[in-house]
């Protein structure tokens, strides 16, 4: 045992243990095939009874610049096309108005399935254009290829004919829609623009009609911008009113003189004029070169010196003057008069044009108003005019700023149900299922299933492996009588199922070392897990090897290597027990193999405390010296009490756990029970393995090969 638990210490824990993974797949092998194979053939019949959907797909590309054939662009630059509107086309696409256009152009409304039910409607179903519009949304999908300008239009339908033209009117309506969009924005555009050239037409015309009325009611037709006539006509007055306000001056003067009397002859002198004359001019370059040039300018200033040169001549022949004074009087009042009177006349000439010069200018002023109202008027409507010209001329020539990359396909292969997605799926509801079955049977599994298993559950030693004659290749044994599988084990005792008994006593030292027990029970914990006929084939087995071998039949109640072995029985442990009959005239042999029986007779009241009573105790001891191996075949130990006390009394004891039926928890309490008794427990034997799926039973059979002796 020590060695045993070394070994068993040794191993380390895994978190994943691959091959214990496969050797429950392989130990479940056959319904976890047909879980598989169940799920598949649903797949299948799935796969098979599902209605088919065909895909087809068209490419569009949005043009990066839209460039129309005639620009109308005012500023001349080309339109680019951005991420954002690229996600726009997306959506109009996809909007019902271009579904309904493709619905329209394939006539989809009275199509059931489309704009009727399916099933063809009842009478008062209508045509619903909306609706076959709606249909053709749900079955389409438009995306966009990653950051890219291309739109991808995926349409699915039951008829992969349907769904080819289905595809191609929806790109057919998206980029139609975007010309006839187009077309009709211009149209609209030109009947603006015609109906707003048509107001600044008007608007127009009633400017410059204004401009002319009003040139022509304030007499501007021969006045420009600066007036030059009517200054020029001042111009001539002033100089007209300063010579005639010189000339009434001087007849002024003279009237004034003929009044007082100092009228003398230089007025009627040529000197006296001469001089007079020459300081009128020069009063009068005087007046109207002061209006222009101010006192201080040189011309002024010569003029005033000739003035004063005048005067003096004046001074000088006015002395000279004193006749005629009275002859000329009237004369000079009345020249004094007229010219004071010319002056009037050419005051009231040159007011009058100074009037019309300040309206004049005033009227200009109006004037350019009107001018710049009808030249706004006029350049707007040129704008206008220009802009419809453009409009009229890109007429007709409008285009979708999209094109189509990939034409819509025509589908062959549906879209689904997917044979490889369904085989993909398939596979992996069959790796499930068989996961899950292959769980749900380790699940109910509760016994051991392999001597690792034994070993680190209970830290008890397995001593061997029974295998399971029934999984044997080379044998048809088929059933678990003891009898029938302890014949089989003398016709070929070189078969595995031999070869695990002589491991047993081999691992006991049975025969071979000197302090090898000689009493070994065989008990277990619950009924039915091989413990009588291991008890048979084990008595066989040392019988065969020379040893001299008794098999003490321990169970009271079920006598089962009794009944296997023997048909009448005379004596039994109960007389030898009871004093009532010899051991040796209750001993039998086993005709088969030469070994030494006790049995049970049946019949009588039962004395359950006569198996662990000193007798019994006492019995063994005498057999030793008889015996080299005692086998004692007790009943389970758990529901029978005195099975307890036989194996306290027995040199060792082996406990049977069948392979993958006795539960652990019924293993643990038997191992108790024994404990508490002191009984000296040698190991465990796993009964009734299957070798057939050698990699489960974790055994020797694993290496097991038949080795046969020469002649």
């Amino acid at each position: 045992m020590t060695g045993q638990n070394t070994a068993s210490e040794s191993s380390q824990p895994k978190l994943f243990d691959a091959r214990e993974i496969v050797v429950i797949f392989v130990r479940h092998k056959r319904p976890i095939l047909i879980a598989v194979a169940i799920v598949l053939a649903l797949t299948a019949i799935l796969y098979l009874f599902q209605e088919k959907q065909f895909t087809s797909v068209a490419r569009i590309a949005v043009e990066r610049q839209n460039t129309d054939l005639v620009d109308t662009n005012s500023g001349g630059r080309e339109l680019t096309t951005d991420s954002p509107s690229v996600d726009t086309e997306v959506h109009i696409l996809e909007s019902p108005e271009v579904m309904r256009r493709a619905a329209e152009e394939l006539g989809l409304a009275n199509k059931p399935g489309y704009g009727l039910p399916e099933d063809g409607g009842d009478e008062d179903d209508e045509p619903s254009i909306e609706r076959a519009a709606n249909t053709l949304s749900a079955n389409s999908e438009v995306t966009r290829e990653g950051e890219s300008y291309a739109i991808t239009l995926e349409y699915t339908d039951n008829d992969p004919e349907m769904a080819h033209k289905i595809t191609q009117a929806i790109v057919a309506a998206y980029i139609g829609g975007q010309q006839s969009d187009k077309g009709e924005q211009r149209t609209e555009e030109i009947d603006f623009l015609a109906d707003r050239i048509k107001n600044l037409k008007e608007e127009l015309l009633a400017a410059e009609t204004e401009v002319a009325r009003y040139r022509a009611s304030t007499n501007l037709v021969d006045i420009k911008g600066d007036s030059t006539a009517a200054q020029q006509e001042l111009s001539v007055l002033g100089t007209q009113l300063a010579n005639a306000q010189a000339e009434a001056a001087a007849a002024q003067a003279r009237a004034e003189a003929a009044r007082q009397g100092a009228i003398s002859n230089v007025v009627t002198s040529p000197v006296v004029n001469q001089l007079r004359e020459q300081r009128a001019r020069l009063l009068a370059q005087q007046q109207s070169l002061m209006a222009r040039y101010g006192e201080k300018h040189p011309t002024i200033i010569n003029i005033e010196n000739q003035l004063d040169a005048i005067n003096r001549s004046l001074a000088a022949e006015q002395a000279n003057l004193n006749s005629e004074r009275a002859n000329i009087q009237a004369a000079v009042v009345a020249e004094a008069r007229a010219a004071q009177n010319r002056v009037q006349s050419i005051r009231g000439s040159l007011n009058r044009a100074e009037g019309e010069l300040m309206a004049g200018n005033n009227a200009s002023v109006r004037l350019a108003e009107l001018e710049r109202e009808a030249e706004s008027t006029r350049q707007l409507y040129q704008a206008f005019l220009d802009r419809y010209r453009l409009a009229s001329a890109a007429q007709g020539t409008e285009r979708s700023n999209a094109y189509v990359i990939a034409e819509a396909s025509l589908p062959i292969v549906p879209s689904f149900p997917s044979l490889p997605a369904f085989g993909l799926g398939g596979l992996l509801a069959a790796l499930l299922a068989g996961t899950l079955t292959a769980i749900g049977f380790e699940a109910n599994e509760k016994g051991f299933r392999s001597r690792r298993a034994v070993e680190d559950a209970l830290d008890v030693r397995v001593i061997a492996a029974i295998p399971d004659v029934a999984t044997m290749s080379e044998t048809q044994v088929a059933t678990e009588a003891p009898l029938e599988l302890a014949n089989y084990l003398l016709e070929d005792p070189e078969s595995v199922f031999g070869e695990s008994f002589r491991s047993i006593i081999t691992a006991l030292g049975i025969g071979m070392a000197p302090n090898a027990p000689k009493t070994v029970a065989l008990t277990s914990s619950l009924a039915s897990e091989g413990k009588t006929t291991s008890s048979i084939c084990l008595a066989r087995t040392a019988a065969n090897m020379g040893l001299r071998t008794l098999i003490i039949d321990c169970d009271v109640r079920r006598r089962a290597v009794s009944r296997a072995l023997l048909e009448n029985i005379e004596y039994g442990l109960r007389d030898v027990l009871n004093g009532e009959a010899s051991v040796e005239n209750a001993i039998v042999m086993d005709p088969a193999s030469g070994a030494h029986v006790l049995p049970q007779r049946g019949g009588g009241s039962l004395n359950y405390s006569l198996a662990g009573s000193p007798a019994m105790e006492k019995l063994l001891n005498h057999l030793k010296s008889l015996y080299d191996l005692i086998i004692l075949d007790t009943a389970p130990v758990i529901p029978v009490a005195e099975s307890r006390a036989i194996s306290a009394m027995a040199d060792s004891v082996l406990l049977i756990v069948r392979w993958r039926k006795t539960p652990t928890s019924a293993v643990e309490l038997a191992l108790d029970a024994l404990n508490s008794v002191d009984a000296n427990v040698d190991g465990c034997i796993l009964s009734l393995v299957d070798i057939r799926d050698r990699s489960e039973s974790g055994s020797e059979y694993l290496y097991y090969e038949r080795y046969d002796s020469v002649d």
